[in-house]
């Protein structure tokens, strides 16, 4: 553990041990300086040592206070005045912990100059013997799946400094050596071009610069050369980007980082070891930085032929790739990194006939926003099956994956270990945009979006996203009298879903490639809304359905299944990109055909339904029939034209599997909940009698 020593050349000075905190429960700002401070004032009342915790720049902030005034000097004789002084130095957030726990050492204290050492971070060693190569990291950072990189680590404290390996697929490379890139110094400012193009904006205002700090070679302990470049990177954004004035558009900077990269070939591939941190952190931990620079080692492998032989056995189509740095995206599947579990080696190998082919054209690096409720549960499925590489962005509050009913336990387990998940809340914008920049993906499906606000970071994040594909509604339509409702159709600013509609505008402003999917009623298997349970509910119960008005209102339903069908469909369909679509069933039905079909999809009775005029009762908050109360529908034509879809499931089909796989296995969402029911059927029978 790191310890703090001062040290000092005069021995008549000496400051008492400074004890450690009795638990690690008192590790908070405001609780450790005040215990810190008394145990200091306590003891010491004329030298004063006090820590602060300072969240914003992930360090402690340490102050040796010199409060002395009239001492003698027992060497000279004479009598010195002190003013009050104060020398800082700062400690990393991540050995804050190490140094307050281990206690500091003050020996041979000099109040005039001391001197401060703290130990470099201790660094573990990671070693890849499949593709060949090895590197030194801090070892508290953790490594993130799904990153998109060979390997991905992270600092847990400073989210922007982190560390990558990335590998070009053998295919893609001619380079038999490192100095096939050039001269260092070219080699330089194809790295930086490489970075500035990642970083590539489509926001108004903002602007990148970057330049070439450093460059060198240097030959290793394992006697191989090595290319190293430093390059520094600044992003500068207006803070009304769409002011008229230039006065009114006022240029602040966001960030401003330092890349280290080091290079080496071998094996026919090009391997990056790419580092990022912030400016100020570099300061602080630059030689820690530069060992693990230095630790970077790259090794001949065996693999080349087998590689070869596997990549057939799944029929992935590599295409070369014309950048200087390997992809930090998994996109183009290279076979390293899609063949880099023996397990998946095998499972593949003994895949039938019939097994999916995978194409690196297709192969999408693809993050879900939400994916572990309802439609994501089986739109994640179908893009995994397709061989897209899926990283499912929740709260973590719900398990990452779930067993359908049905599903059995090898395909399950196959899912299981494909899917990936990145934990956080999409409301904390900061995390949001550098999660996603660190990790980097090409598609973004937005399941659960509700407001505009809440794309921006994801969009801030991901400035070389391919496709953003949106779950809309249909109820961002107004109301009208001439139904069903076309994707033109005119719009309702002040709907319950305006937040969708918002986004939809909000999309088309960023002029990203972007399609917005709108379902009517959706129905199915792990359905959270109480759309068919509610039917069943009833059915089970044997009681009388109660429906508004007349019951000849006409809605529409889709099958959550062919949902997730259309969502594939416009993945990388060019006839999709800002289209809007409305996908839902074939045909509509009434809400007591509904109940009808229910009853027959479930094996139930044709069920009693009983008509109510809402307007009579009083139900508080509490809501009495799961569909508003008009007619409802739109038109799928669009969908089925352009994008070649249709929907699989006939209502009473689609309801039957949902019963089978859901309700009819005792498991439901909510409660039954009778209470507006028996308000409605109690009147009836008054009326009746």
């Amino acid at each position: 553990m790191a310890r703090l020593v001062m040290m000092q050349q005069q021995q008549h000075h000496r400051l008492p041990s400074f004890s450690p905190l009795p638990s690690l429960s008192d590790f908070n700002g405001t609780k450790l300086q005040t215990q810190l401070q008394y145990r200091r004032k306590v003891s010491q009342p004329k030298e004063a040592l006090h820590v602060t915790a300072s969240n914003a720049k992930k360090t402690l902030k340490v102050s040796l206070t010199e409060q002395m005034s009239g001492e003698s000097n027992k060497d000279g004789g004479a009598e010195f005045s002190f003013s009050s002084k104060t020398k800082d130095f700062a400690v990393p957030r991540r050995n804050a912990m190490a140094l307050i726990l281990s206690g500091c050492i003050f020996s041979q204290v000099s109040l005039q100059t001391p001197a401060f050492s703290v130990q470099s971070v201790a660094l573990r060693e990671y070693i890849d013997s499949f593709d060949g190569y090895s590197f030194k990291y801090p070892k508290n950072w953790i490594q993130v799946k799904g990153a998109g990189a060979d390997i991905f680590f992270r600092d847990p404290y400073i989210l922007d400094e982190n560390l990558a390996v990335d590998l070009s697929s053998p295919s893609s490379s001619n380079y038999k050596s490192v100095e096939d890139l050039g001269p260092p110094e070219v080699a330089g400012k194809l790295v930086l071009r490489q970075y500035l193009t990642e970083f590539m904006s489509t926001r108004l205002g903002v602007k990148r610069e970057g330049k070439v700090l450093s460059t060198s070679s240097r030959v290793a302990d394992d006697g191989k050369l090595y290319y190293q470049v430093e390059v520094n990177i600044k992003s500068y954004a207006s803070n009304n980007e769409l002011a008229v004035m230039p006065k009114d558009r006022v240029v602040s900077m966001e960030w401003n980082r330092r890349y280290l990269t080091v290079l080496r070939v071998e094996n026919n591939q090009l391997y990056a070891l790419r580092l990022q941190t912030p400016e100020n952190v570099f300061v602080e931990e630059e030689s820690d930085l530069r060992r693990v620079m230095e630790s970077f080692r790259v090794n001949k492998t065996q693999k080349q032929q087998g590689l070869s032989i596997m990549a057939k056995l799944v029929s992935v189509q590599r295409h070369p790739s014309v950048s200087l740095l390997p992809p930090s995206s998994l996109s183009d599947f290279n076979g390293t990194r899609l063949l880099h579990s023996h397990v998946q080696y095998k499972r593949r190998v003994s895949q039938p006939r019939g097994a999916l082919q995978v194409s690196a054209s297709s192969a999408k690096k693809i993050l879900i926003m939400g994916g572990t409720r309802f439609i994501g549960i089986f739109l994640s499925r179908l893009l995994v099956k397709e061989g897209h590489q899926v990283t499912l962005f929740t709260r973590g509050k719900a398990p990452i994956t779930q067993q359908l009913p049905g599903e059995s336990d090898s395909d399950y387990t196959d899912f299981a270990s494909k899917i990936l998940h990145l934990k956080g809340d999409r409301k904390d914008f900061d995390f949001v945009k550098s999660s996603l920049s660190a990790e980097g993906f090409d598609v973004v499906y937005d399941i659960n979006g509700r407001e505009a606000e809440e794309i921006v970071p994801i969009l801030d994040g991901l400035p070389k996203l391919e496709q953003y594909i949106y779950c809309s509604s249909a109820g961002v339509y107004l109301k009208s009298d001439q139904l069903p409702h076309f994707e033109t159709d005119a719009v309702d600013p002040k709907s319950r879903h305006k937040g969708k509609l918002e986004t939809e505008s909000l999309l088309e402003s960023r002029g990203v490639n972007w399609t917005s999917i709108r379902p009517v009623y959706i129905y199915g298997p792990l359905n959270y809304n109480p759309v068919e349970e509610w039917f069943f509910h009833r059915l089970k119960a044997g009681r009388p359905i109660p429906v508004p008005n007349s019951g000849i209102q006409i809605t529409q339903l889709g099958h959550v299944k062919d949902l997730a069908t259309a969502f594939v469909k416009v993945l990388c369909n060019e006839k999709a990109s800002k289209e809007v679509f409305n996908i839902s069933g074939e045909k509509y039905v009434t809400f007591d055909g509904l109940a009808k079909a229910c009853a027959k999809a479930a094996g139930f009775p044709e069920p009693e339904i009983v008509h109510y005029n809402p307007k009579e009762f009083d139900f508080g908050k509490k809501k009495a029939f799961p569909f508003r109360d008009q007619h409802f529908f739109a038109s799928i034509d669009k969908a089925k034209s352009v994008l070649g879809w249709k929907p699989e499931y006939d209502l009473v089909e689609g309801l039957a599997d949902s019963y089978n796989l859901d309700f009819g296995r005792g498991t439901f969402r909510k409660e039954a909940d009778f209470s507006t029911d028996d308000m409605i059927l109690g009147k009836s029978l008054v009326l009746q009698s």
